[in-house]
């Protein structure tokens, strides 16, 4: 994948199957000892209650422990894995969004820590990329975990078409990793990875992605799977950040969530005050999370009072309107 300083596209790579380099496993834990029960812990299944907490609580649900079914992330698609590697949806503020890849090199699966971590070059054969997600104190068995640094969830990337540094979680960030029944296969999505101080004013999300790793065992053909996103790989669209902020806060008036993308698009093509909404858009999308608060509807509000002008020009064309 080429990046290229254009936030609306950034062009898909062929997709090749190669061989991972240097992988390595190791295994100190059962990656079905799910017992439930606190914050960044697994539920187990129906026999168990869900985790009791939420996105910065690090919620888990999911089935593991004994006498339930092997769990499945449902987001995870079998046609689309390439044995050995991790594949995001990446979109980098001021840059663009598209598909980046790198070949896994280890896959750690412990008692209560999980990990993949992967380096090299893309699939397209050009760039070098590297990717690491992990849980630190909080794994216990197939599920799906959300939460942030505070509960042990971390996530970084680099490209090199991005700069000599990696983008990594905060104390803002969080992410959701789903893993499936043997631990080496499943999803990953991490929001707000920022680069180092003075490096970049860019921002990178992760909404989608997913991971093999080389003997992973094979997703069965009735495991739930939900439908692919339209777009597929590489799908991630403006106002994806917007969106998922706007539903993490809890924002009064906003736009229902399941059509928020949706709504989004509509106002940017057909809205009464489409340039006025995309230049806010475009401001907002750019700042750090850390700051955004509420605003009205379908906007947000900086507490740094970036892009005020902005979203004062927008509110007032749709006031006229």
């Amino acid at each position: 994948m080429r990046m290229k300083r254009d936030r609306h596209w950034m062009p898909a790579i062929g997709i090749f199957v190669i061989g991972a380099v240097g992988w390595t496993c190791s295994s100190s834990g059962s990656a079905s000892s799910g017992t439930g029960g606190s914050a960044g812990s697994l539920a187990t299944g129906a026999a168990g209650a869900a985790g009791s907490g939420n996105a910065d609580g690090g919620s888990v649900q999911g089935s593991g422990g004994t006498g339930g079914a092997a769990f499945w992330c449902s987001d995870y698609r079998q046609s689309d894995a390439m044995a050995g590697w991790i594949q995001l949806d990446v979109d980098v503020s001021g840059v663009g969004f598209g598909p980046m890849t790198s070949p896994i090199q280890a896959c750690n699966l412990g008692a209560t820590d999980w990990s993949v971590a992967a380096s090299g070059t893309e699939a397209d054969g050009v760039d070098q990329t590297t990717m690491n997600f992990a849980i630190a104190g909080a794994y216990h068995g197939p599920g799906r975990y959300q939460g942030g640094v505070a509960q042990g969830f971390t996530g970084s990337i680099s490209h090199d078409d991005l700069g000599n540094f990696a983008f990594t979680t905060g104390a803002a960030s969080d992410c959701e990793f789903c893993i499936n029944a043997d631990g080496r296969s499943g999803t990953v999505s991490c929001w707000d990875l920022e680069p180092p101080a003075g490096a970049s004013t860019d921002i990178a999300y992760v909404p989608s992605g997913s991971f093999t790793c080389p003997n992973a065992l094979p997703k069965p053909a009735d495991a739930p799977t939900d439908p692919a996103p339209t777009g597929g790989l590489g799908g991630a669209a403006d106002g994806t950040v917007l969106c998922h902020y706007l539903a993490k806060l809890g924002c009064a008036g906003r736009p229902d969530d399941a059509t928020c993308l949706q709504h989004v698009a509509a106002v940017a093509i057909n809205g009464p005050c489409p340039d006025q909404w995309t230049t806010w858009v475009d401001c907002a999308q750019g700042q750090p999370p850390s700051q955004f608060a509420c605003g009205m509807g379908d906007d947000l509000v900086m507490s740094s009072g970036a892009c005020a002008t902005e979203l004062t020009a927008l509110r007032s064309c749709r006031a006229a309107h």
